[in-house]
């Protein structure tokens, strides 16, 4: 069974979150973004 969610989590914690930023496939559809990224 696959369980993916459409959400977005926001942080400026580029480093403990970077290797998986921008991968919802990597994280169960979760797309961690910074704010920027998110805006732009």
């Amino acid at each position: 069974m696959k369980l993916f969610l459409d959400a977005n989590v926001l942080t400026g914690d580029v480093r403990h979150f970077g290797p998986i930023m921008n991968q919802a496939e990597n994280t169960f559809g979760i797309v961690i973004q910074t704010v920027a990224d998110f805006l732009g």
